[in-house]
């Protein structure tokens, strides 16, 4: 992508790194699966690899997916081991990376539409796409289109916490 001037590059950064720490504060780290179509047809060995190079910690590019996954103490974040235990911790406890499709009723109240498995993300300007795990999630198919100018604000709102236990890894506390 060409920028066209400084500023626009700037706020590039700004955007692309709020919504990296918005998806810390609810506990994960993104991870670089290149231009692979679905996190469901990845293998373990594959998965390990794109673990083994660590979280992106500063700026999302064009053309790549990122998998959203457990955000564990820093040192271990390129750990395999560490991270899948803490995934399968996860999993045992019934949570991941769900986007909630939330909607105000008439009375002034939020209620919960329904829940999708966010498979991967990616940017195409000037949306962030949350492509949808359809065999675990309710609703839609296909992916959940957010403007890049609210998508860090719906997912610190609307992006399921990755495990209630602070002793884990939720991206507060004790995680560095």
């Amino acid at each position: 992508m060409k920028f066209d001037n400084e500023a626009d590059y700037a706020e590039w950064i700004a955007t692309t790194h709020g919504i990296i720490e918005a998806f810390k504060a609810r506990g994960y780290a993104l991870y670089v699966i290149g231009a692979a179509d679905s996190v469901a047809f990845m293998g373990p060995d594959l998965l390990n690899n794109v673990i083994s190079f660590g979280p992106t910690e500063d700026v999302l590019e064009l053309g790549l997916r990122y998998i959203p996954l457990p955000l564990v103490n820093k040192e271990q974040r390129d750990n395999p081991a560490a991270v899948m235990a803490a995934v399968n911790q996860m999993i045992f406890n019934i949570r991941g990376p769900f986007f909630l499709d939330l909607q105000t009723m008439d009375d002034g109240n939020i209620e919960a539409r329904g829940a999708h498995l966010i498979d991967s993300i990616f940017i195409e300007p000037p949306f962030l796409y949350m492509v949808i795990d359809s065999r675990f999630g309710s609703g839609k198919e296909g992916s959940i289109e957010l403007h890049l100018s609210e998508a860090a604000h719906k997912i610190s709102r609307q992006v399921q916490l990755a495990l209630r236990d602070d002793s884990m890894s939720t991206g507060h506390g004790t995680v560095n």
